[in-house]
């Protein structure tokens, strides 16, 4: 027979003469322990706080039941924890260990559950204003998506394939770098900024265009970038501080698309995706924090964050609340109790 997954019990058969029996019916328990380490990375960097500050709340303080703060933390703790499902929320938000570590133990109306489900996290998402800059190759610069960009306010900055005409309009910074180059016997580079370049026929109307004029290894090497960026004249800044920006970063992306759920945009809207996208990217800092500053010393010192999820976060507990505290009473079998006490030490220093 079908077993329904909504059932009461289940039977798991017999272990010495005895039924085993399960349910879902522990009270307060949790499987998350361990979270209380990201609420103790959080007070060491004021991460959650910081974001707030970045959201202008519209909405009438007097009818709030749920501060940006706090929707803030549960989606961004939700996350670290390895929720990376709205709908995971109707559930999550009655966790005892994701109350404690957003600071909301209490719903202000009593019909309500003192965290917030799926429905509101969602509105946060898609309430957001945001600026977004596309970064592209030059596979990607072509005239229909730039004129996208252009007409919906999103920025970009994209590799220009190089033409005749391209590299003829740098001639100068090329022999300077030529000159110094053979000078210096090192590769050398000069930046030129190309404003209000025109195509002959792919574009529409003029871009702003940056040039870097190098020579190296015995050679003019010149390579460009289209960008719609004008609030500075630092070609240098926009070439190689923006553009070029990888290195061990695109290890890091790797890490936050897997174990952050970065590349989760189901979303209907671009500003509702990069809100997505931005949370993950503040609950890999989070983990950061907690690796860098509570795991120093340890061996999970360079563990992956999917790594100190499983370790160190997910310990099951009950949960015993009184008037005068809330005591998380962890599993004595937990085989990382001492790397658990060190960051928490860690953590709670670097706090004060």
């Amino acid at each position: 027979m079908h077993t329904n997954c909504s059932q009461d019990s289940f039977d798991f058969g017999t272990a010495e003469g005895r039924q085993v029996v399960g349910a879902f019916d522990g009270g307060q328990i949790t499987s998350h322990a361990g979270g209380l380490l990201l609420g103790a990375s959080n007070r060491a960097i004021r991460l959650i706080e910081r974001l707030a500050h970045c959201f202008q709340d519209g909405r009438d303080p007097d009818a709030l039941l749920h501060t940006v703060p706090t929707l803030l933390g549960q989606r961004i703790f939700g996350i670290a924890l390895g929720y990376e499902d709205l709908n995971d929320h109707d559930q999550l938000r009655h966790d005892p260990v994701l109350q404690v570590l957003t600071g909301k133990l209490t719903a202000r109306r009593s019909n309500c559950a003192a965290l917030a489900g799926k429905s509101t996290l969602n509105r946060l998402e898609h309430a957001a204003k945001v600026e977004i800059i596309l970064r592209a190759d030059s596979g990607f610069a072509r005239d229909d998506l730039m004129a996208w960009c252009e007409d919906n306010g999103v920025d970009y900055i994209f590799g220009l394939a190089r033409n005749e005409r391209l590299v003829k309009a740098i001639r100068r910074e090329l022999a300077l770098a030529c000159r110094e180059s053979r000078r210096t016997k090192q590769a050398a580079r000069r930046f030129k900024i190309l404003e209000d370049w025109e195509t002959r026929e792919s574009w529409s109307l003029p871009r702003r265009v940056i040039a870097k004029a190098e020579w190296t290894q015995g050679e003019a090497n010149p390579r460009f970038l289209v960008t719609s960026l004008n609030w500075t004249d630092d070609a240098r800044y926009l070439y190689e501080d923006l553009y070029c920006a990888r290195g061990d970063m695109e290890n890091r992306i790797k890490e936050c698309q897997s174990d952050m759920f970065a590349g989760r945009t189901s979303a209907a809207s671009l500003q509702a995706n990069q809100l997505r996208l931005w949370l993950a990217a503040f609950a890999y800092v989070l983990l950061c924090a907690l690796r860098r500053i509570g795991l120093t010393g340890t061996a999970m010192a360079k563990a992956t964050c999917g790594t100190i999820r499983l370790k160190l976060l997910k310990i099951g507990a009950l949960v015993v609340t009184s008037v005068r505290r809330i005591k998380i009473a962890m599993a004595s079998s937990c085989p990382y109790q001492a790397v658990f006490a060190h960051a928490h030490d860690r953590l709670c220093n670097a706090a004060r």
